[in-house]
């Protein structure tokens, strides 16, 4: 497995994947809005000290509204 990707809405869930995922060292995919409302910037610091690479991505629907209307 190179990359775990959180789809699930639940902030709780989501930031306790995210957290182990990074102890053992998997990239991680966050198209939950809600951790990166919350937690987000809070998940790259524990990413960069554990030398993985954290993305998020649009996702869900406002955050495809949003880049639509940037383009």
């Amino acid at each position: 497995m190179d990359v775990l990707v959180d789809v699930t809405g639940s902030v709780e869930f989501g930031a306790r994947l995210a957290l182990e995922a990074f102890q053992h060292r998997k990239d991680f995919v966050l198209m939950n809005a809600e951790i990166d409302a919350t937690i987000g910037p809070i998940l790259q610091i524990y990413a960069e000290k554990h030398g993985v690479i954290f993305s998020a991505c649009d996702g869900d629907e406002p955050g495809v509204q949003v880049n639509l209307f940037r383009w």
